[in-house]
């Protein structure tokens, strides 16, 4: 009897460590292609319509039209107000770009571009920690 509830207890544990097995590796599956953080977003090389469909989901900052390789960050906390959101993409070299370096208490908004042949690459980020 003893040798019994033994072999019922290793079957369980066997599949409990399976099914554990299994849940993690499903879940680093669909995280690879859903580009999902635990706590934000990511995604890359994205077109300007693909990221106004992501804005119409979040409130992210708006982008003029011509933007293009547009490739953002987004993660919070999940608990506190802070989050971080980093961003770049690529404009035509003759647009006008304003360089923003803002800081107020925790909140913090940067912007700089560098000219690349015929491409103005944005770095874009804010904050608040």
């Amino acid at each position: 009897m003893l040798l019994s509830i033994e072999s019922g207890n290793s079957l369980i544990l066997y599949v409990l460590i399976k099914a554990c097995y299994f849940l993690k590796r499903t879940i680093g599956f669909i995280g690879i292609y859903t580009n999902r953080l635990a706590n934000g977003t990511k995604a890359e090389n994205l077109t300007i319509k693909e990221y106004q469909q992501i804005t119409k989901m979040h409130r992210f900052p708006k982008l003029p039209l011509e933007a293009s390789n547009i490739n953002y960050s987004y993660e919070y906390d999940g608990f506190l107000p802070d989050y971080l959101f980093t961003m770049t993409y690529d404009l035509p070299a003759e647009m006008t770009i304003d360089e923003i370096n803002y800081r107020k208490g925790d909140f913090t908004k940067y912007q700089s571009f560098v000219t690349i042949g015929n491409i103005k690459r944005v770095t874009y980020s804010e904050g608040e920690q």
